[in-house]
């Protein structure tokens, strides 16, 4: 940010090159602390499960909120329309997770 907002503000080329360094030096280290060991495999699957479950919340209750306002309003045929939906969206996610295990477990990470 404080290399493109010296070249925003038109300084030098000198002062725009020293904060170039200097977002380099920050880059480094912020990819040096990224790069280490810092979450251990069941702490990493932990923090996984949890914003997994906060999402999953968070979907439930969004679509609690349409269905009760198309409940409310009368809409069955939408009613119906958001239950397709998000049974859809769910198959689509078993699809392409079992795929991608089944992938996985053939050796084949990544292809198709």
């Amino acid at each position: 940010m404080a290399y493109r907002q010296a070249l925003q503000d038109g300084l030098s080329v000198a002062q725009a090159a020293q904060r170039l360094e200097v977002a380099k030096i920050e880059l480094g280290k912020s990819a040096a602390l990224l790069d280490g060991n810092g979450l251990s495999d069941s702490l990493s699957f932990f923090s996984s499960l949890l914003i997994l479950l906060r999402e999953g919340l968070e979907v439930i209750l969004v679509l609690a909120a349409i269905l009760a306002f198309l409940r409310n309003t009368g809409q069955q045929q939408a009613v119906r329309s958001v239950h397709l939906g998000w049974g859809l969206a769910l198959l689509a996610i078993v699809v392409f997770y079992g795929r991608s295990w089944l992938g996985e477990r053939r050796g084949q990470v990544g292809a198709g």
